[in-house]
């Protein structure tokens, strides 16, 4: 599926959250902020958006033909420009993500049906004309940044964990029947706290469990090649070239084989570099902040 089916994606602010704090316990925000940067809509001399009582306006499930929908989830029938104004727009990672309308019947049974620590998360969504916006989990970095910074390597223990939180990832949608056709470094985030979370949910299409587990072992050798070396060999060839970081005898070459030959995400779980008890928080909030300190990201400001 082309890149032209989402747009964009926004980065909020906070700031203005704190005036929550000081209004009357009966008052809440229209919208739910949740992600590390949106400015608010009114101007900083007006109070934000807020509401009392119950949420107003909201797109109920038999509005758009669904059975169910997660209570978590909750789906507006309005703008998200409403309460929300662009800030910075950039090109990788997720914060408010524009799609099709056409597609919203499929992709709000999904982030209302799945949830996993190492899925994205979708709670508030916006139908406003010919579009709907998913507000997700705020994960700025991916791990291609990872790849993109020259002569910045994860350590062992630091792949184990970013292997081993994807595989998780990748086991969920494959025993959800979910494909991700664009498997790949670009399409799983990186938060600032460790987390890993497989994003880009409009790549995801219905088929078997086994046709599910079969694509991501498929693709899970180029992606570790690349956090390994930045780069992949010949079609069809697992290996590394550069034998002084990653010793043939290591847990991370293992692993690399293993996914060269495995028939199942069960049994690749099962490997050393993966299998050990991993910690997102102590194991890879340096790398995660070191990525943002070294990495460029083409954005706009939007003043």
């Amino acid at each position: 599926m082309s890149a032209s089916r989402f747009q964009s994606n926004l980065i909020f602010d906070f700031d203005a959250i704190k005036a929550q704090e000081q209004l009357p316990p009966n008052y809440t925000f229209q919208g739910k902020q949740n992600t590390s940067a949106v400015k608010q809509s009114r101007p900083p001399t007006r109070m934000p958006k807020i509401v009392s009582g119950p949420p107003k306006t909201l797109c109920l499930p038999h509005l758009l033909a669904l059975d169910d929908i997660s209570a978590a989830l909750i789906v507006r029938q309005e703008s998200p420009w409403d309460t929300y104004l662009p800030a910075i727009t950039y090109d990788i990672a997720v914060a408010l993500r524009k799609y099709q309308r056409q597609d919203a019947k499929r992709l709000i049974d999904r982030f209302g049906r799945l949830e996993h620590a190492n899925i994205l998360c979708v709670r508030e969504c916006y139908i406003d004309g010919d579009f709907m916006f998913a507000l997700g989990d705020d994960l700025p970095l991916t791990l291609a940044h990872i790849v993109s910074c020259a002569g910045l390597y994860p350590t062992e223990v630091q792949l184990g964990s970013i292997l081993s939180q994807t595989l998780d990832g990748a086991w969920y949608l494959a025993t959800s029947s979910l494909t991700h056709q664009s498997f790949s470094c670009c399409k799983i985030l990186l938060g600032l706290d460790g987390i890993v979370k497989i994003a880009c949910w409009d790549y995801c299409v219905d088929c078997t469990p086994g046709q599910a587990e079969a694509a991501y072992l498929a693709a899970l050798p180029s992606i570790t090649m690349r956090l390994m070396q930045k780069y992949e060999k010949e079609e069809g060839v697992a290996g590394v070239d550069y034998l002084r970081r990653w010793p043939v005898d290591s847990d991370a070459v293992g692993f690399l084989s293993a996914t060269a030959t495995t028939v199942s995400i069960r049994s690749l779980k099962e490997q050393p570099l993966v299998a050990a008890k991993h910690r997102p928080a102590s194991d890879l909030v340096v790398l995660a902040r070191t990525i943002l300190l070294s990495s460029q990201v083409p954005c706009t400001y939007e003043s």
